[in-house]
């Protein structure tokens, strides 16, 4: 008589794998029981629908480029695009999240389609053209060897995800999520800042006091430049 397949495995690997499953479930049970938001959310589910209306479709350009981008609740909608073509509304694609680049202008609109069946929703309209002319496209080099721009020390001892920009005084900063510990997301809760008046420095960007240390998680660090600020 043949053995089944989970006759033949040994019962301490059984038992192994079904202990990893079931902490698996406990840990994110715990971390995410707790939140009003999911994981990688800022609202909570029951008020996306109220900033979807109030936000729509915001629209930006570049040469040769449009993007469309919305509030999106990818757990829980399919997002549908369409072009206006004369006096008619063509299918564009489906995408699962709050944004969508184009090489082509013109007048769009975006639906929600709510997986659990429920009737496609509105979200906003918008009309947009791309700039004139070529985007440039940068192709990344290795110019020298590898060194380190910065280890911190005040506030963490390693660099997550991070940013680095030039400010409008001509200093150059980095900003990257950091913690106290080997790695453990739950403590990076603010951002370790290095700094240096050229890029790359010579010898490194030196520390200075972390940001953005509000006591909650800190996510990916980024910067928006408005009215010249």
């Amino acid at each position: 008589m043949h053995q089944t397949l989970f006759g033949r495995l040994p019962k301490t690997l059984i038992i192994l794998v079904s202990a990893w499953i079931l902490m698996e479930i406990a840990v994110r049970i715990y971390l995410e029981w707790p939140l009003s938001t999911d994981f990688y959310s800022s609202l909570p589910a029951d008020q996306i629908t109220e900033y979807q209306k109030q936000i729509g479709v915001r629209a930006t350009t570049g040469k040769g480029w449009i993007h469309l981008g919305w509030i999106a609740d990818p757990e829980r909608e399919i997002y549908r695009i369409e072009r206006a073509t004369g006096d008619r509304w063509l299918y564009v694609r489906d995408v699962v999240f709050g944004s969508f680049l184009n090489h082509d202008g013109g007048k769009y609109r975006v639906w929600a389609r709510p997986k659990n069946g429920d009737e496609f929703r509105l979200i906003g309209e918008v009309t947009v053209a791309p700039e004139s002319g070529i985007a440039p496209l940068y192709k990344p080099l290795i110019a020298g060897d590898w060194r380190t721009l910065l280890k911190p020390e005040k506030s963490g001892y390693y660099i997550n995800d991070h940013t680095i920009f030039q400010d409008k005084t001509g200093v150059w900063r980095l900003l990257g999520i950091t913690s106290k510990s080997d790695g453990d997301f739950n403590a990076e809760k603010y951002f370790a800042v290095g700094v240096s008046e050229k890029f790359p420095p010579d010898s490194g960007m030196r520390e200075t006091d972390p940001i953005a240390d509000f006591s909650e998680l800190a996510w990916a660090p980024h910067v928006i430049r408005a009215d010249s600020v």
